[in-house]
């Protein structure tokens, strides 16, 4: 469980910024593969972005 990596985020069909995100809801045996499309929450109390969704690989 845990880790992190670069997510960019894309707005109204353009890349705007590179951000770390976040793996802590994984259980350890699923990846999230490069290019997915992600669900992402700032989470202000732990001050960083965090991956709620990822777009199923199988």
């Amino acid at each position: 469980m845990g880790g992190s990596g670069s997510v960019t985020i894309h707005r109204n069909g353009s890349a705007t910024e590179s951000i770390t995100a976040h793996l802590n809801w994984l259980d350890g045996n699923q990846a999230v593969t490069a290019n997915s499309e992600l669900l992402i929450q700032y989470f202000r109390d732990e001050a960083k972005w965090v991956i709620v969704g990822a777009e199923c690989t199988t």
